[in-house]
């Protein structure tokens, strides 16, 4: 007599048709799916999340990490308490699974009887099963046994690789989609990173930069001195020419361990990473981002050299405010090429991307001078200069020039830039990396700018505040020099190019055109 099953049942007697163990290892691999694989893949996700939060708690803490949180206050704590429940009730479902699992895992028929079906006829296995205990010999009941026993077990070592298999293919699947996901780690070298116009005058003085939100001029690693990548090594990634790109343990070690004997700000990625974050990822801190990081930094490291990397890397970081690479860093804090720039300057420079604004010379000098010198202490250290090389170093003040406006005849610069925009587009001036040569001869803009007020300061009792000169060459139509107010910042009209704008000239035009006309040989009378 046939036995009605519940529908569990037939995951047990389904075991009857699977004899070898890969067979064996797919069914227990949907088995663990139906079971618990939602449960876990949950579990694990609330987990990642509550580590995060805990993360940005940690992240939250300033450089003085002792003293107080800054800005997300009880924010993250409460965020990491939310989680903390979420997982507890994800736990609580997933033991619940578990223990089904197991009791299935538990279950022994002892011993069954099997009818194969007949198909197409019938769908699912009859079978008979006997009292559990009683003795079933040769005979039973006084009549012959019609078909042979068979025992169902169900041993654990299946259900393992059953898990490996559903790993597995969750695992090649979705790194599938992860990889194909990445931005090709050969567009590094081929980034059309903003870079600054830069507009000069006749004898090749600098005017002024055009830049949209980065001011960047790239420069070539063999025209920098030597020292400078050495203290960009010694600070960021004293490893670098040993690792593959990527350093996981002995990175985090060294950040942890220096932030806490140091009291400094010390970050666990390495000089590739840092790179290929800054130029094909967006910068939001996910578990999934540091992984594409990982990933794409060991990729970089085969298609590219370490000195090409360093090179890209110092062309790219911020160093602060709108400075960006390390030319422009030079120009910036020291008014001078990054070719000319000393031991002390080239370690100052070092460790300003950290934390460009913490440790900026012009807000916080201490805590810049401070860096300097741990810059140089590790340069030390690690044998790239020598005890009074950095003895020297150290005891050299802090020197930076101070922030100005670096524009000079702004009138003719913005001339000359609207000028650009019509030929070339706003885009292209701004991020196009022009080199614009132009016939304005600084000496000569300097003397117009005294003259005019000298000139202005004579008649001020008149009530005239303003003015402008334009001098240019008759034979060839050059600008020479172009003074289009008598100051340029001043309001409401400073900015007003007087020597452009179509203004009535009313009588004063008349000597000229007297003047014109005698020379055709008009007379009074004509």
């Amino acid at each position: 007599m046939l036995k009605k099953y519940k529908k569990s049942d037939y995951f047990k007697h389904s075991l009857l048709y699977v004899k070898k163990p890969f067979y064996k290892g797919i069914y227990f691999s949907i088995l663990f799916f139906i079971f618990i694989g939602d449960s876990i893949l949950y579990f694990f996700s609330i987990t990642i999340k509550t580590i995060a939060v805990a993360i940005r708690k940690i992240s939250a803490i300033g450089i003085d990490y002792r003293e107080e949180l800054i800005e997300s206050g009880n924010n993250a704590i409460t965020i990491a308490k939310t989680r903390y429940r979420e997982m507890r009730v994800c736990i609580n479902i997933l033991i619940q699974k578990l223990y089904t699992v197991r009791n299935l895992l538990r279950w022994k028929a002892p011993i069954i009887e099997l009818r194969l079906p007949t198909f197409p006829k019938i769908t699912l296995p009859q079978l008979h099963v006997p009292h559990i205990g009683k003795h079933v010999g040769k005979r039973g009941r006084g009549r012959p046994r019609k078909y042979a026993p068979v025992r169902v077990v169900t041993p654990f070592k299946y259900f393992l690789l059953g898990i490996v298999f559903a790993m597995l293919f969750i695992a090649v699947q979705q790194g599938y989609y992860f990889i194909k996901s990445l931005p090709n780690p050969k567009l590094i070298g081929s980034v059309n990173y903003p870079l600054s116009s830069h507009l000069y005058d006749r004898s090749g003085k600098l005017l002024y930069e055009f830049y949209r939100d980065q001011n960047r001029t790239p420069v070539r690693l063999r025209e920098l001195p030597p020292y400078l990548a050495s203290a960009t090594i010694a600070i960021e990634d004293k490893d670098y020419y040993r690792h593959n790109g990527v350093a996981l343990i002995s990175g985090i070690v060294r950040a942890v361990k220096e932030n806490i004997s140091q009291g400094g700000l010390q970050g666990g990625s390495t000089i590739t990473q840092q790179l290929v974050k800054s130029a094909l990822l967006t910068p939001e801190k996910t578990l999934e981002r540091k992984i594409k990081e990982i990933i794409l930094a060991l990729w970089a490291e085969r298609l590219y050299t370490k000195d090409q990397i360093l090179e890209m890397y110092l062309n790219q970081v911020a160093y602060g405010g709108a400075s960006y690479g390390i030319e422009e860093a030079a120009r910036t804090y020291f008014g001078k090429h990054a070719k000319d720039m000393a031991l002390a300057e080239a370690a100052l420079l070092a460790g300003l991307p950290q934390a460009p604004s913490l440790y900026s010379p012009y807000f916080n000098p201490k805590a810049a001078l401070w860096r300097r010198n741990d810059v140089l202490r590790k340069m030390f250290e690690q044998g790239y200069i020598t005890a009074e090389q950095k003895e020297a170093a150290v005891t050299i003040p802090l020197a930076v020039v101070p922030p100005q406006t670096k524009i000079k005849a702004p009138h003719f610069v913005f001339y000359v830039r609207s000028q650009l925009e019509e030929r070339y587009g706003i885009k292209q001036v701004e991020e196009g990396g022009l080199r614009v040569v132009t016939t304005l001869d600084l000496t000569i803009q300097q003397e117009a700018e005294k003259i005019l007020q000298e000139e202005l300061d004579k008649i001020k009792n008149l009530n005239v505040t303003n003015g402008g000169i334009l001098v240019t060459k008759p034979s060839t139509g050059e600008i020479l020099a172009m003074v289009g107010s008598i100051d340029y910042f001043s309001s409401p009209s400073g900015a007003f190019n007087v020597t452009t704008a179509l203004r009535q000239p009313g009588s004063s035009i008349k000597p000229i055109m007297y003047s014109l006309a005698l020379e055709k040989g008009y007379t009074a009378a004509s």
